[in-house]
């Protein structure tokens, strides 16, 4: 078993061609999100006897007064499949990790997707995970809505609402001013700006997703931010103004998304993931008739402490909703890089 630095030219090979890898395998989205966060970032890879990589997966080492020390594949990211040559690569990879935890030479290990069933291997299910197919014709898809989504995108239209772009770094800040917004609407802290910017920077400029801004009049009052690696697209970010008409400009954002991914060519697209207690959101999303399933994460070691439906996390969300847009900023500073 090897630790291999995350930019190593023999992870990014082997990622970068194995068919269930997505952006969040490649050496930019780890590289990315150590940067902003400061955590330690590795590939922790099994080899064969030709020193080839039979499996592997990224990996970042968090440590934090909070939440302790940690492994974590990989923190801030929706989900993340274990990549492997063979399912007996895959089984040898878990059982060094439960071993090497058992005798106290690793930390507790998160993995967030569904690992083979083991003893020392945990799991649950906190999420759900919508994919939509993608048909080749953007009307075709259109009409595949539920129909007052149709009706909402139409009225959109009907209001002037219009997409607008500006083809530099004023997209990705006005989709942070958006974030900010939404996020303290719903009482939870929003990412660091740094966070966008460097997707701007690392991401969207190269060519490696889209943003796309929804304007009523001179104001831009939605947007959704895209993602893309090989054959696999998620719509990564959703964010509105709450003090416009939100519902029907932020389903027009997202199906600006969609048409955006159905004219080049993706076959479906991912989503992200989804707390299953958010009800709301949910039925969002199932109006543009995507696939639901469950999401699983699995743990080595003690399960990982999320932050969520607690008293403190509710007066957490009555304090960012009730106080100017500045304390959603600072908590999403403090604690973004603690729990991920």
């Amino acid at each position: 078993m090897i630790e291999m630095p995350i930019d190593s030219p023999a992870w990014a090979t082997f990622a970068g061609g194995h068919p269930s890898a997505t952006l969040f395998h490649q050496p930019v989205w780890a590289q990315l999100l150590a940067e902003c966060y400061g955590h330690r970032a590795f590939a922790l890879v099994l080899a064969d006897r030709s020193g080839r990589i039979a499996a592997g997966m990224p990996m970042m080492e968090m440590r934090s007064r909070l939440t302790g020390r940690r492994w974590v594949s990989l923190p801030f990211t929706d989900h993340c499949i274990p990549l492997a040559s063979s399912e007996g690569a895959l089984a040898d990879l878990i059982g060094w990790l439960v071993e090497r935890h058992a005798a106290g030479a690793i930390p507790p290990v998160e993995v967030r997707w569904a690992l083979p069933e083991r003893h020392g291997v945990h799991a649950r299910q906190p999420y759900v995970i919508h994919t939509l197919p993608l048909r080749a014709d953007p009307q075709s898809q259109l009409m595949a809505f539920e129909r007052t989504t149709r009706q909402k995108i139409k009225q959109a239209e009907k209001q002037g609402v219009h997409l607008v772009s500006f083809g530099d770094r004023r997209d990705v800040e006005c989709l942070y001013r958006l974030q900010v917004l939404t996020r303290r609407n719903l009482g939870v802290p929003v990412q660091p700006r740094r966070f966008f910017l460097r997707l701007w920077e690392r991401l969207i400029r190269p060519g490696q997703g889209n943003i796309v801004l929804a304007a009523e009049g001179d104001s831009v009052v939605a947007g959704a931010l895209s993602l893309y690696h090989g054959r696999a697209a998620m719509i990564k970010y959703v964010a509105y103004d709450p003090r416009c008409k939100a519902l029907p400009i932020v389903r027009f954002a997202v199906w600006k998304a969609i048409e955006w991914a159905c004219e080049r060519g993706f076959p479906a697209l991912d989503f992200g993931r989804t707390d299953a207690s958010q009800q709301g959101l949910r039925e969002f999303k199932h109006h543009f008739r995507p696939v639901e399933e469950p999401l699983t994460y699995s743990w080595i070691g003690g399960e990982p402490w999320h932050p969520t439906h607690t008293w403190a996390d509710r007066a957490l969300g009555t304090l960012i909703r009730r106080s100017p847009a500045i304390v959603c900023r600072g908590m999403g500073e403090l604690l973004y890089a603690h729990f991920g």
